[in-house]
């Protein structure tokens, strides 16, 4: 996959209800008024208040407003040890 064909927005979880998963990379949680159900689809930051689109091409209506990230800016802030999107992950 090119990853430096695709743009990010970081979206709130409170407002998951405005987006049509049909203009983006991730499927729609099954559920999502659940948050678990939330957190399986897409990656949700640790204080679960906001999640990670990604789109190719033109941005989708429903992000109109929202602050785009290449890919490149999106592993940075998701790899800031002291971000909130961190997961120490043990191998």
């Amino acid at each position: 996959m090119a990853y430096n064909n695709l743009t990010y927005v970081i979206y709130p979880v409170a407002d998951i209800g405005n987006i049509d998963f049909d203009c983006f990379r991730q499927n729609a949680p099954e559920d999502i008024t659940d948050l678990d159900s939330i957190k399986t689809a897409l990656r949700v930051d640790n204080n679960d208040a906001n999640f990670i689109l990604k789109y190719e091409g033109a941005k989708p209506r429903c992000i109109y407003g929202t602050t785009v990230y290449d890919h490149e800016t999106i592993l940075g802030i998701v790899n800031d040890q002291n971000g909130d999107w961190w997961t120490d992950v043990e191998v």
